[in-house]
């Protein structure tokens, strides 16, 4: 549960109180087979001013559904070392019950929840490298998604992206809202597709991908290369392309010189407008007993054009203070 007031000098204020309840129970009918069956409710509240006027709303939207998995395994060794390849299956289905929400005014993202009578398939493979009595390492994995809705999918003329709708959704969602263009009402989604890399020691390659089937269209696709000892010497670069949003890349690099002394970057380059969107960069100073830190950071925007640097002083276990 949570509440919120909103408070504006220039502007009408209002209040806002939103929970949720889910319950579910998991079956294996099968080895390697489940089923989950699940109901949950979303309720919202919200009182707010207009035209000098309190107004009272509120609305509670009920969802059932099912989730089921199921996942085999073959393993290839020889004398406690070799490979074992992971299949899995998701089918989650979920019915969002229509209710009348237009009396609800624009908030967050929570303001609306579209209706849904829709099945999500997820298929993943994994494939580890086993070496005698240690932990199994991921070599490379695949995952795919896709949705069908079977009354079409219903959307809002709403700057959200639904907050119960599957990631391939979302995904579409968010590069639709930046093209201002009306989000889809298609009863079959994209497909969503993402494959991970890890085959050398340090070394990884990220690639993911969004497809419109009836259009013959990549509507976003990613690539991108790293190398990574520890969370202490990481970087890499990767390159996205959006249809008609942008194209990008993102370089970052994180690098402790010292035992005390970390230096770190992310840097944001747009190839459509050929100039850097978004950068930061710092240095981190950690003493010896690590119990504190502190760093030094600048953090700068082109569209709008926008400057900071910041000290921030943490404390381990405490918390953290800044200044701008």
């Amino acid at each position: 549960m949570s509440a919120t007031y909103f408070h504006r000098d220039d502007g009408d204020n209002a209040s806002r109180a939103r929970g949720s309840l889910a319950l579910s129970r998991t079956f294996v009918p099968l080895p390697s087979v489940s089923l989950t069956p699940y109901v949950s409710g979303y309720a919202l509240g919200v009182r707010y001013e207009q035209n000098d006027m309190s107004n009272n709303a509120g609305r509670f939207v009920p969802v059932v559904g099912f989730q089921t998995a199921a996942e085999a395994h073959r393993s290839f060794l020889r004398n406690g070392t070799g490979f074992a390849h992971v299949v899995g299956m998701d089918i989650d289905y979920k019915h969002v019950a229509n209710i009348d929400q237009d009396n609800m005014p624009f908030q967050d993202r929570w303001s609306r929840i579209a209706t849904q009578n829709q099945v999500v398939f997820s298929v993943s493979q994994s494939l580890l490298r086993m070496k005698d009595s240690a932990a199994p390492t991921e070599v490379a994995s695949m995952i795919l998604q896709w949705a069908y809705d079977f009354s079409g999918r219903k959307s809002y003329d709403a700057p959200y992206v639904d907050p119960l709708a599957p990631f391939v959704r979302v995904l579409r969602n968010q590069i639709d809202l930046g093209n201002r263009r009306q989000a889809l009402t298609d009863k079959a989604s994209d497909i969503y597709g993402k494959v991970s890399i890890r085959a050398i020691k340090n070394w990884f390659l990220d690639s993911e991908a969004l497809f419109d089937p009836l259009n013959s269209e990549l509507v976003m696709a990613s690539v991108g290369l790293g190398w990574q000892k520890d969370a202490d010497h990481r970087i890499g670069a990767t390159y996205r392309v959006s249809s008609g949003l942008a194209e990008d890349v993102h370089a970052y690099i994180n690098w402790r010189l010292l035992s005390f002394l970390r230096v770190f970057a992310n840097l944001n380059y747009s190839m459509k407008y050929s100039y850097i969107t978004r950068g930061t960069a710092g240095i981190l100073i950690t003493p010896k007993s690590d119990c504190w830190n502190i760093a030094f950071t600048t953090i700068w925007h082109t569209y709008p054009s926008d400057t900071s640097y910041r000290i921030v002083f943490n404390l381990k276990g405490i918390g953290s203070t800044a200044n701008r």
